[in-house]
Order: structure tokens, then sequence, then C-alpha cells
């Protein structure tokens, strides 16, 4: 379901779909329009294709970017609202400035067909299920380390960087974006990272729950 705001200036073409922080300030001329979708359980289809689905209905439309407006689960089925708009490179740059340094967020798998994940997470054993998120602020000059799978698995090193954007990994594959394929992991035979885009990261954590 598509809602046009008629006031909205479009670009004239983009295949860019930035998430923009929610204490950024945007005009009524931003805005392009409001769009709805949903998934099931019952459906192969997932998140990651319903945030494919907005992306490129979002650049039809001419809009660069989005911001979360609702959602959540209702029985088996996951509907989501975002409003999407279009920002100039300096708007871009205005707004990335507001994202938190050094957060690093590990993604369970983002279907609840899929299963539990054995993970270490800064030596600490998780058991990570599906819809769930883990979320760590990282210090300059320290490092996280997240690990999945045994001797032949995988294990990342996230070092704290001063202005390092929020970094997101996932335990399952996914392709986003308007020339997506499944991604390539860091390591892999018993367990594999990837790394995964900071839009769609940040579009999920609105939707999965973070593991306590």
């Amino acid at each position: 379901m598509v809602d046009i705001n008629e006031g909205g200036v479009p670009a004239s073409e983009t295949e860019v779909f930035d998430y923009i922080h929610s204490d950024y300030e945007l005009s009524n001329e931003n805005l392009i329009a409001t769009l709805q979708g949903f998934v099931t359980d019952s459906e192969k289809a997932d998140l990651s294709d319903l945030f494919n689905v907005f992306w490129d209905k979002a650049n039809e439309l001419g809009a660069n970017s989005f911001r979360w407006k609702k959602g959540g689960r209702i029985g088996d089925t996951i509907a989501v609202e975002i409003s999407i708009f279009n920002l100039n490179d300096m708007e871009f740059d205005e707004m990335a400035s507001l994202y938190p340094s050094n957060m690093v967020f590990i993604l369970g798998d983002i279907s609840k067909k899929q299963k539990t994940r054995k993970i270490k997470f800064n030596g600490d054993k998780i058991r990570l299920g599906p819809m769930e998120y883990i979320a760590y602020q990282n210090q300059v000059g320290e490092e996280a380390i997240l690990k999945i799978g045994g001797l032949l698995g995988a294990k990342v090193w996230i070092s704290g960087r001063e202005n390092r954007p929020p970094s997101f990994y996932s335990l399952s594959s996914f392709g986003v974006g308007p020339n997506r394929q499944g991604q390539v992991g860091l390591s892999f035979n018993t367990g594999r990272i990837y790394p995964a885009p900071l839009n769609f990261g940040y579009f999920l954590i609105h939707i999965l729950s973070e593991h306590r």
C-alpha cells in the first residue's frame, strides 16, 4: 500500500535507500510517500524480501532514504509501515553524524522457521534465537570478538575506532539492494558470519527482539 505526499520533491533517479536517524529533522518537501507491507511465517519470503520491495518502490517514486514509522508481529504476520524521503548530499552528511559510533549488532536468523544459533561473543556463550539480535557498545581502542562454530568456524574481530559507524553482522545470508545476490561469509565450514548493510540492519532491529 502506498500513500503519496503531493508536496514532496522526488529525485530524478536513485538506487540509494539509506536509513534516517529518528532525531534528524525533515521537511514536508523531503517526504515522498508512506509505504506499508507485510510477510507471514507461512511464506517463502522473509524480511529481506519485504525490505527489497520497499527499496524498489522507494527508488521508483524518487526516494533515496527511509524512516521507520511502525510495525510488529500479529500472529504469524509481520506488518511494517515506513516513510520514504528524498535527501540531498548535505542532508545525508548531517544525518549520518547522528549514528552512534562503535555500536555492534549481531543479527540472528530472520525467519521464525530457522534455528537458534550457538555463538560466542566477547567470550560469553550465547544461544541467539530466530528473530533476535544482540546490541553492544564497543569502545575506542577496544575489540569485540564474535565467533560461531568450532575449530573451522568463523571469527570476527571488531575494533573500536573514532567515529566508526555502527556495524551489523548476520548469522544468515541474504541479498538486499538493486543488484542483490547472496552474501559471501567472512569465514566458513561449521559456521558463517555475514556483514549486513547498515540500512537493512536498522530496519531489522525495529522488528527483532533484543536478546537478554
